[in-house]
C-alpha cells in the first residue's frame, strides 16, 4: 500500500494480560496492518476503568488506529473507544462480550486458590485451545499464566462475571467487527445476540476456531479485519 500510512492495530490480550500469546497472530500481519501488543500490568488489582487509564496511556492517536480486544480484552476495547480517541476507526471485538458470559455463582469460586495451580494441559486444550492446537502453544498458555499474580487473575475473572459494557459499546463511535469462534466453549453465540440488540450494525464473521481464535486461525482473522477495514472502514 505505497503512499498510504499504516493503520495501528492495538492489541488488548486476554485474561493473562501478557500479549505473549499473540506472537503467532503478529507474526501474520500483512503489510497494511502496524500491530501493537498491549501487556496489562502483572501485579495490580484493577477493574476495567482503572485498566482503560493505563492502557489509554499507551494508546497514540498520530495515525489511524482500531483497537482490538480479545475475550477479556473485548469490553477494554469498548471502554476505551467510548472516550472517542483521536483517529480511531474501528473496533475489532474477538470470542468476548458485554454481559458475562457465564452464570454469576461463579464468582464464588476460590479462582485465588484455583490460579495458584498448575492448569494440565488437557483441560487447556479442552476449554480454549482445541484438539488442533500444538503442543508449543499449550505449554506457552499454560506457562504464561505463572507470569501474572493469582490475585490479579481472580480479580479479571470476577471482573469478567460482573461485566457490563452495554455503555460503551452504545458509546463506542466507530465501526465494529465481531470475530466468533465456531467451536467456541466458553463464550456462545448469546454474547453476540447481546451485542447485536445494542447494535445491529456489527459486522459478525464466523471462524472456524476454537476461543482461541486468533492464535489457531490468524490468517483468516487478519482476512476478516482486512475485508471489515476495506469494506466497511474505508468504504
Amino acid at each position: 500500500m505505497t503512499g498510504h500510512r499504516r493503520t495501528r492495530i492495538y492489541l488488548l490480550p486476554g485474561l493473562d494480560g501478557t500479549a505473549k500469546l499473540l506472537g503467532h497472530f503478529v507474526a501474520k500481519c500483512p503489510p497494511e496492518f502496524e500491530p501493537v501488543p498491549i501487556a496489562y500490568p502483572p501485579d495490580r488489582v484493577l477493574d476495567y476503568d482503572s485498566l482503560a487509564d493505563v492502557v489509554g496511556a499507551k494508546i497514540a492517536g498520530d495515525v489511524p488506529m482500531i483497537l482490538l480486544g480479545e475475550s477479556f480484552g473485548g469490553p477494554l476495547a469498548l471502554r476505551l473507544a467510548s472516550s472517542k480517541p483521536k483517529n480511531l476507526i474501528g473496533v475489532v471485538l474477538v470470542a468476548t462480550f458485554v454481559m458475562p458470559p457465564a452464570r454469576s455463582f461463579w464468582r464464588l469460586f476460590p479462582w485465588g486458590l484455583g490460579f495458584r495451580m498448575r492448569a494440565p494441559v488437557y483441560a487447556i486444550r479442552a476449554a480454549l485451545a482445541g484438539r488442533t492446537a500444538s503442543g508449543e502453544l499449550l505449554r506457552r498458555a499454560r506457562d504464561v499464566v505463572r507470569e501474572v499474580s493469582a490475585d490479579v487473575l481472580a480479580a479479571r475473572v470476577r471482573s469478567v462475571l460482573s461485566v457490563d459494557a452495554r455503555e460503551w459499546l452504545r458509546n463506542c463511535p466507530s465501526p465494529i467487527l465481531y470475530l466468533a469462534g465456531k467451536q467456541d466453549r466458553l463464550v456462545k453465540a448469546r454474547s453476540f445476540e447481546a451485542i447485536n440488540e445494542i447494535r445491529p450494525d456489527v459486522v459478525h464473521r464466523e471462524i472456524d476456531a476454537p476461543h482461541f481464535v486468533l492464535q489457531i486461525a490468524p490468517a483468516e482473522a487478519w482476512r476478516a479485519i482486512g475485508d471489515f477495514v476495506a469494506e466497511t472502514v474505508r468504504s
